[in-house]
């Protein structure tokens, strides 16, 4: 499925920006900002000078905000409505904790737990993005020429403007992917170009290609395993996305592909539960006082 847009003036070119992306394990966000024209949010823990750059083209106020403290009244872990005097979220049963503390919400300036992923206030959901950085040029895989920096559903992208191809740090791909499962298809592709090209046709020999970020050879795999759209990925720094491709992963959740993926999962598990339980009925533990019964199998079947 191929969505059209009508065609519009090519923006300006801009220089060259690339994404820094942590790969490390994630810690706890020291301070928010929001974008006034995108509301895009960005960790600006360490990050010096009075602005930055938004991938949307605006400046950001690179100034903490003056925090409010309000009631508590959505589960910071989900995002849920409280009851008043709850001590547990009703809905994934997180312990309420105070709503004071260091973290201010971009949006509304109330305090928040360090750890929280959502603000007790207003419910937005904190996800912030690394802000953009002046570097070397970040090359396409497919073309070698330099990549643009994109804003996609409020996240940060990187666009080659010959091939259409897309490149998607590891950090924004489920936010990417989630906004897709949330949305109609159509708007999968805000803030993109039209294409007016085709997809690249597959070529005989499996190709390779160097990830952006760290020039090694990505991995190719079957997005979410049945959806047919194969993809270049590179487990520290991102996926790569070519012409259409994301449109061909919007269509698929659309569709309902990811319920189908994990009903897959769930199958696999089962397979393999029912594997395990049969080994250990074929040779029991040796003084055992009860091995597994053909009912243990049966209910791991019918799981």
């Amino acid at each position: 499925m191929r969505f059209r847009r009508p065609p519009r003036s090519s923006p300006p070119r801009r220089p060259p920006i690339v994404v820094v992306v942590s790969t490390g394990a994630r810690s706890t966000v020291g301070r928010l900002v929001a974008c006034a024209s995108c509301h895009a949010q960005f960790d600006a823990t360490g990050v010096r000078g009075e602005s930055f750059l938004c991938h949307c083209g605006a400046r950001v106020k690179n100034a903490a905000p003056v925090a409010v403290d309000a009631p508590l009244r959505r589960c910071s872990s989900c995002g849920a409505t409280l009851e008043a005097g709850a001590e547990t979220c009703g809905y994934c049963r997180s312990p309420v904790g105070a709503g004071a503390g260091r973290l201010v919400c971009p949006e509304c300036f109330a305090r928040n737990a360090g750890e929280a992923r959502f603000c007790a206030a207003c419910g937005v959901a904190f996800r912030p993005q690394p802000v953009l950085s002046q570097g070397d040029p970040v090359p396409c895989p497919v073309c070698k020429t330099d990549l643009a920096a994109r804003s996609l559903a409020g996240l940060a992208v990187q666009e080659c403007e010959t091939c259409r191809g897309l490149w998607v740090p590891t950090a924004n791909f489920d936010a990417l992917v989630a906004h897709a499962r949330e949305h109609q298809a159509p708007h999968a592709t805000d803030g993109l170009q039209a294409s007016g090209i085709d997809r690249p046709r597959v070529a005989n020999a499996v190709t390779y290609r160097p990830c952006p970020a760290c020039r090694q050879p990505m991995n190719r795999k079957n997005f979410a395993r049945i959806s047919g759209v194969i993809v270049d990925w590179c487990r520290a720094h991102g996926t790569w996305l070519d012409a259409n491709e994301l449109e061909q992963i919007a269509a698929f959740v659309a569709d309902g592909g990811m319920q189908r993926t994990a009903e897959l999962e769930k199958a696999d598990e089962r397979d393999r539960t029912a594997m395990e339980l049969l080994k250990r009925m074929q040779a029991p533990p040796v003084g055992a006082a009860e091995s597994e019964s053909f009912a243990d199998l049966l209910t791991a079947l019918l799981r």
